[in-house]
């Protein structure tokens, strides 16, 4: 893909606030992080130097943020899930629509540094501006790109049920959904 073998690389394991820093002291020459943590590595790293590789550029476009639930407590408790989802959607609703004042409030809560966390929610947010939030909500799984995540993983090698439903449900989603338009 780009041109490098696994053996190519030595992994390293550090705690994820002390990424910057090893980027930054070339302690490190890449390191692994969600695009939306790029503010956090342009404190370290001035921009022009820092480079990005989007693994959905290289035909990696997998889910990876989920809420997971105990079957149990799914059969045994919908209506709390129904309202945990209602209520986590409506807040990343208010939240990206607020971000300095959701800021704010957060570090009331956490000793942040304000303008590095607006910067990394403002880059979230640009996650959300897509037709597949404007159109069907938070929340909305895509059955080809569910198929499309088990069939990479499955390419690598691991076992995994065939069947995208095994891995979601959209039973208890809020109705009418959040949706964003930004």
């Amino acid at each position: 893909m780009i041109g490098l073998e696994p053996d190519d690389v030595k992994f390293i394991n550090i705690d994820p606030t002390a990424k910057p820093a090893a980027l930054g002291t070339r302690k490190a020459d890449v390191v692994f992080e969600l695009y939306t943590g790029k503010p956090f590595m342009e404190k370290a790293v001035p921009a022009d130097q820092l480079g990005y590789i989007l693994w959905a550029d290289y035909g990696f476009n997998a889910y990876a943020h989920s809420y997971i639930a105990n079957e149990d407590f799914m059969k045994n408790n919908p209506e709390a899930l129904r309202k945990f989802l209602k209520v986590s959607y409506r807040a990343w609703q208010y939240t990206l629509n607020n971000i300095p004042e959701a800021i704010t409030i957060l570090s009331k809560y956490h000793p942040i540094n304000r303008d590095d966390f607006v910067a990394n929610l403002t880059a979230v947010k640009e996650f959300f501006k897509t037709d597949r939030y404007k159109n069907y909500g938070i929340g909305y799984i895509d059955p080809a790109r569910m198929q499309d995540t088990i069939d990479i993983v499955k390419e690598k090698g691991v076992q995994m049920n065939p069947d995208p439903k095994y891995y979601y449900t959209s039973e208890f989603l809020p109705s009418p959904p959040y949706k964003f338009d930004f």
